[in-house]
Order: C-alpha cells, then structure tokens, then sequence
C-alpha cells in the first residue's frame, strides 16, 4: 500500500503522571531548564472515533485534576471514571465476552477505532498558576456579552414557559404578506402563518384593547404586564406597552386607525384548506382573546390566526371597510402567466374603486377590490370583474382573460375552469375562495409554453413538491 493515509489504531498506552526528568532527562530538549521539576499531569484526552475518511471527535477532560473525569461528546458532558478516560483510549484490539465458554474457547477479537488522539499534560510547578480560577476580567469583552446575553434569553424563555398558560399568540396576516409569499414561498392557499407577524397577549387583554393598543398605540392606559412581547420578523420589542420604542416600532409597522381595521378568523376546511372564513362581529371584539381564540380554535395553546383587512381611500389613507352583506362574496385572486412560469397574487395599486353594473337578472352589483381581492355580490357573475382584473393585472380592457378555481392540494391537485356567464352563487363560489386567471393560450404561438394553464402548472409544482 503507497500513497495512501491510514489511520493507525495501534494499541498505544500513555500513564496518568510523565516524568521527563528520568532518565538523566533524555527526553528534554538541550536548551530546557534543568532547574525545574519536568513531572506532568494528564489533563485531558482528546479522542478520535473513526477512520481516516471521517470520525467524531470528543475528549476527556478533568478540569481540577481530581480523580473525577467528564466527557464532552458535543452538546453532551458526562461524569466517567479513570478507566474510561485511560484505558479504553489505548487503541489496538479488544476481545469480546464469550457468551458460551464451553463451546469454542476461541476468543472473538476487534479492533478499536476510538482511541487517544491528543493529551494535555500540565507541569505540577505550573498547576497552581495554571488552573487558577478564571474571573470576570479573564474573559473577553465579546464572550462576556455573548454569554450574558445568552443567559438572559435563556432567563426570558424560562419566564415564557411559565408563563405560558396565560397568554396566547395572535398570528395577524395582512395583504403584503400575501404579495410577498405567493410565488415566491407559496403557491397553494394564501400565506404561511409562520412567516407573518406574532403578537403574545395576555388571555384575558379585551381584543378591542389589542386592537387599539397593538395596531395604533393610541395610549398606554393598560396594566403593566398586559402585553408582553411583540415578535416581528425583524424585531422583537420588550415588556411595557407605554415605552416608546415600541410606540414608535408599532405605529411604524402599522398606524392604522382602530375604525378601518376590520378582522378575519382563519378556516380550516374539510379539503385541509386555510382561508380567510368571516369578520369578526362586532360582540366577539368585545370579548377577552383568550374567549376568542377558543372560538376560533378549541385546540389547547392554539394560536389565534386573524386575517388584517385595510382599505385606502383616494389618498392612500386607511378608510372605514364598506359594510358587508351576507350577499357580499370576499375573492381572493392570483394571476398566472403561462409564458415566465410565474404565479403571483396581484395588486391593483391606487385608489378604492367602486362600481355599478346592470344585469339582466339582477339587480345593481356593487364590486370592491383593493391588493388582490374584490367583494363581489353573491348575484353576480364574473364577467362583471373582467375589466377591473384586467386592469389590476395590467392588461387592457378588453383582454380575453381565463378563470379557475383553486378548490385544494391535497392530496390531489383540484383546480376547477370558472364559467364566467354563471353566477358565483352558481359556481358555489364563498369567502375565502381564490380565483387564478390568465390570458388564454394560443394553440401554435409564438412562444412555446410548458405549462399552457393554471391547472397544468399547479400540477407540476404539486409533484416537484413531492419529489423534493
């Protein structure tokens, strides 16, 4: 064998106390000083586990040089006796217990592979000097404010599981969560609720305080305590409402007035869907949010998901939310272009737009849409919207534009062709509910599509899923 690195496993024994004086010394090097006492002390025993190609590291060590060991396997440090430390280090081979001596005498033999790599000996004139306690001043200024930092939110989450019982977390997802994620993170439903804001509330805070404290920070009129934290992607922000860093963080975040935030409680449904099901009535934001959660959820801990809906008015200022009707359908909508693989949740970027629209078996139809949603009448038909999705999707007026729905992933794909000449009642179309469109594709165009709609695509993103 040439050119090759072995790990040699050879049994190789190494004392506990090494004395280079003996010997007249030979061991020493000819400029050493021969005035000191040259007798060592083992201190630690590093060992590798493994072959020349890969292995664990980990080491004996005993930090006072009693008679008492400790093992540090990573994360791991455990009390071991001298034996451990020394003996089973030595490498070389090991028999096995014979589990029926009178059947074949012949023992079993193995090599080791976990054996002593490097020791540490300290000089018994330089222990004193050496293992002397370490303080404060000892330790690097980078270290000790790491390792107090450490220590405080080591001290913080120890408070928050105690603590844990009397609070809840209020998952608040808005419309530029639902930009940011669709398409890039997500494709299927409408945002991950791990990736959007988090507020801990006290159980027994009223939801209109949260509200008006949480989402405004209109004034600092609550107990200390009521609010504990705010957890933000970028930001946490401690315990008291009334200190002004959190004012400012929070009006920063959101400053939306009380009267134009309007929330939605979150629906699992029986196809394992997530959606935005219906508004908060104006008696549950009256109750307690530990009441609300329990209504939303009655799983024990579990977290209370709101969906945040904000309306702007012509100069971008939040408005009152339109009153709405149980003939009043809140569409989600994505739009899909078949040509860049691209699946995003549209935006109509600007004023509030309102509009009346005549059918012959209806009544007025009055449409709302605002960053990628639209209330529709439960009446109406979605060729009503097709200007206004045009519009938000930046097509001109006219364009022929395809429509599905987006019904469930799981564990099939299920994306239905909307009829655009039936009602959405018709389509059993409710709130919630997501409306992906596209311009149709042309059969021997130009340009060659893999995915020609919305179907095929979410198809293929299910399996590459799956296959990942």
């Amino acid at each position: 064998m040439r050119d090759t690195m072995v790990k040699i496993n050879d049994r190789y024994e190494f004392p506990l106390q090494l004395d280079l004086d003996k010997d007249d010394g030979k061991y020493l090097t000819p400029d050493a000083d021969r005035s000191i006492r040259n007798l060592y002390t083992l201190h630690s025993v590093l060992v590798h586990s493994g072959g020349v190609h890969g292995g664990h590291y980990y080491a004996f060590i005993r930090p006072t040089l009693s008679d008492q060991w400790y093992k540090f396997d990573d994360e791991r440090v455990t009390k071991e006796d001298t034996k451990k430390a020394l003996e089973e280090q030595y490498g070389g081979e090991e028999e096995l217990p014979q589990v029926n001596p009178g059947f074949n005498n012949t023992p079993f033999k193995f090599t080791k592979y976990s054996n002593a790599y490097m020791l540490v000996y300290i000089r018994e004139s330089d222990k004193e000097k050496i293992m002397c306690n370490v303080d404060e001043k000892d330790i690097a200024e980078h270290l000790r404010i790491r390792l107090k930092k450490e220590q405080e939110e080591k001290e913080h989450k120890k408070k928050e599981k105690a603590e844990a019982h009397l609070y809840t977390i209020i998952k608040v997802a808005r419309d530029e969560d639902l930009k940011e994620q669709i398409g890039k993170n997500i494709y299927f439903d409408l945002v991950d609720h791990e990736k959007v804001r988090n507020f801990r509330i006290q159980k027994q805070l009223p939801f209109n305080s949260f509200k008006k404290e949480k989402l405004l920070q209109q004034s600092c009129g609550l107990p200390q305590g009521f609010i504990a934290k705010i957890y933000l992607p970028t930001f946490n922000i401690s315990s008291s409402p009334c200190k002004n860093d959190l004012s400012e963080e929070v009006a920063k975040e959101y400053g939306i007035p009380v009267q134009s935030q309007r929330f939605w409680l979150w629906a699992k449904r029986q196809n394992h869907t997530y959606r935005p099901n219906r508004p908060l009535a104006p008696h549950e934001e009256a109750q307690s949010v530990g009441q609300l959660r329990e209504v939303s959820n009655k799983a024990h801990n579990a977290e209370l998901k709101l969906f945040l809906e904000v309306e702007l008015g012509l100069d971008l200022r939040p408005i009152r939310p339109p009153e709405k009707s149980k003939e009043d359908i809140l569409l989600f909508f994505k739009l899909y272009n078949p040509e860049k693989e691209e699946l995003r949740y549209i935006s109509s970027q600007g004023s509030t737009s309102f509009f009346d629209t005549k059918d012959s078996d209806t009544d007025i139809i009055l449409l709302y849409s605002f960053v990628g949603r639209l209330f529709v009448k439960a009446l109406g038909k979605p060729s009503d919207i097709l200007t206004k999705l045009n519009e938000m999707a930046g097509f001109s007026p006219n364009e022929e534009i395809e429509l599905y729905e987006e019904i469930k992933f799981e564990p099939n794909v299920m994306c239905e062709h909307i009829d655009k000449k039936l009602s959405f009642r018709s389509s059993q179309l409710e709130d919630g509910d997501i409306i992906s469109f596209q311009k149709p594709s042309i059969p021997g165009g130009d340009t060659q599509v893999r995915y020609k709609d919305v179907p095929s695509f979410l198809e293929y993103v299910h399996n590459r899923q799956l296959n990942c």
